[in-house]
């Protein structure tokens, strides 16, 4: 087992939720934000890079995805790290950490650092006092489904 391997678990057991190895290089779990739910993956190329992905549970619907577009696209302008992408094809939309493993010792505060981080935006945007990514999914004027 690879060093970032065994320090993602680690993380995860510290967090005490239940995870699903997807890979040698990726695990998928369930983020209980303050404002809903969502499934994250960490994902890993040894010596690349480590990425922090939380999707949204439900799609944006076609007809919503221009508005959609525009919202994520004013939500990332000024954001420090990260950002939401949305697959046009099917509404997908996914909110994106990463940093390069590249001469770094990898540590659970530096994984942390990047899922909280990946977390604390997504839950955020999930749910905020104006359009926010629930809304879009549901149809709502003022958001994203």
């Amino acid at each position: 087992m690879s060093k970032i391997n065994q320090v993602v678990r680690e993380f995860l057991k510290y967090m005490e939720w239940k995870w699903e190895e997807l890979s040698e290089s990726s695990y998928r779990f369930i983020v209980p934000g303050h404002n809903g739910r969502w499934v994250c993956v960490l994902r890993w190329e040894k010596d690349s890079f480590i990425g922090c992905f939380s999707t949204c549970s439900n799609n944006v619907p076609a007809r919503r995805r221009a508005a959609a577009t525009e919202y994520l696209m004013r939500a990332t302008y000024n954001l420090r790290i990260g950002n939401f992408e949305m697959d046009y094809e099917d509404g997908e939309v996914v909110f994106k950490t990463s940093a390069p493993l590249d001469g770094i010792e990898p540590s659970m505060e530096f994984v942390k650092a990047l899922a909280f981080a990946n977390y604390s935006i997504m839950d955020r945007y999930l749910l905020s006092s104006g359009p926010d990514l629930r809304g879009f999914r549901q149809g709502h004027p003022q958001g994203c489904g």
